[in-house]
């Protein structure tokens, strides 16, 4: 009989070193016996090694003192499966590999493993790999341990009981997957308050900038004031000097004011009819722009050409808005003997009644307080 190289899987260290020393040794029984240890309803295989001048015609696997359980020929091709038995043919390597799967304790036994060839004409003279098939029982589940706990009855005894785990079991893989779990969500929190964070910090940081430029803007209007009210084109070419002569005529001074600039807001011309756009003028000295205010304050109504005119700060858009929140407010304390109130920069409402002085940032606030505590009293 022709030795045969092969390998079984599965098979330890010593089973090998015994092949070797059956092959050196010159038997000529079979070239190697191994074992291979399964347990019930698991697949086992063994690989085989034939020469490459054998010509390979068909591979079956058999138990001993049985009959042929598969076999697989040359024209299957590489892979052939009857029941729970598969062969594996790799051509290349000139492996075959001999699977049984869903083990069960029949299954044990001797089997071999025989690859035939075109000169063989009796199983004598065939390669075959004998290995040896050993099932057990699969181990048993194991059974979750009860677990005891102890309350207090309403009569003061300590009472036991005990949990069967029919609910409440959580083995080793569902305690890891909930500490993936966990992990995950905590990780989660840490990004979800990390971006909140930051997106806080940008709004913070943007919210300076609207700031800080809202301040620059209204530090430069300081000096402007607004007129309001005189028709189009009769400022003629020189609308600096136009103002300061209108100026002059509508609050009654002495003196001509000094301004440094004087033109219409930059809207578009309006058409006739339309409401005239305003004056934008810029006083030279801050204490004249003051005086300019104030007398207008006192005059309570202005005349130009013998039409309404206005005279206003000249704020910011913004500054604008939010003092004209405080419409209704001032409307309300309108006529109401010892109440003083008014505007400071930059939309902060004062009202001063009894001797007692509030302030407001809210409109809705001031309102509020002036309905129930100052128009009962009026």
């Amino acid at each position: 009989m022709r030795r045969f190289c092969c390998f079984v899987m599965s098979v330890s260290m010593k089973v090998f070193i015994s092949s070797i020393l059956l092959l050196l040794s010159g038997v000529s029984s079979v070239c190697c016996v191994g074992t291979v240890k399964g347990s019930v309803g698991e697949s086992v295989g063994i690989n085989c090694v034939y020469p490459e001048e054998y010509e390979l015609q068909s591979v079956y696997l058999k138990k001993i003192d049985g009959y042929i359980i598969i076999e697989i020929l040359k024209s299957h091709g590489k892979t052939y499966t009857k029941g729970r038995y598969s062969l594996y043919h790799d051509t290349e390597s000139r492996i075959i590999t001999a699977t049984i799967h869903n083990l069960n304790i029949e299954d044990a036994g001797t089997y071999i493993c025989v690859p035939t060839s075109m000169d063989g004409n009796n199983e004598e003279e065939y390669l075959y790999t004998e290995f040896r098939l050993e099932v057990e029982q699969a181990p048993p589940t194991p059974t979750p341990p009860l677990t005891t706990s102890a309350h207090s009855s309403p009569t003061g005894d300590t009472l036991l009981s005990r949990d069967t785990g029919a609910g409440g079991i959580c083995t080793h893989s569902e305690e890891g997957h909930l500490t993936f779990v966990f992990v995950r969500l905590v990780a989660a929190a840490l990004c979800f308050a990390l971006l909140h964070s930051a997106s806080m910090l940008m709004r913070n940081r943007g919210k300076g900038k609207e700031e800080k430029g809202l301040d620059l803007e209204s530090r430069s209007r300081r000096q402007n004031i607004r007129l309001i009210g005189i028709e189009e084109g009769k400022e003629g070419n020189n609308p600096r000097q136009f103002c300061a002569a209108a100026l002059k005529e509508i609050l009654d001074l002495e003196d001509t004011p000094r301004l440094d600039r004087g033109h219409r807001s930059l809207a578009p011309k309006p058409r006739d009819g339309e409401r005239p756009r305003p004056f934008i003028i810029r006083v030279h000295h801050g204490d004249v722009k003051d005086r300019i205010l104030r007398v207008s304050s006192q005059k309570k109504q202005l005349f130009y050409n013998e039409k309404r005119v206005h005279i206003f700060p000249d704020f910011a858009p913004e500054v604008a808005k939010k003092r004209a929140a405080f419409a209704e407010a001032r409307q309300l304390l309108k006529g109401i003997k010892d109440v003083k109130f008014g505007l400071r920069f930059p939309a902060i409402f004062r009202v001063t009644f009894k001797g007692e002085e509030k302030s407001f940032t809210n409109p809705e606030l001031a309102v509020s307080y002036i309905k129930d505590n100052i128009l009962p009293s009026s």
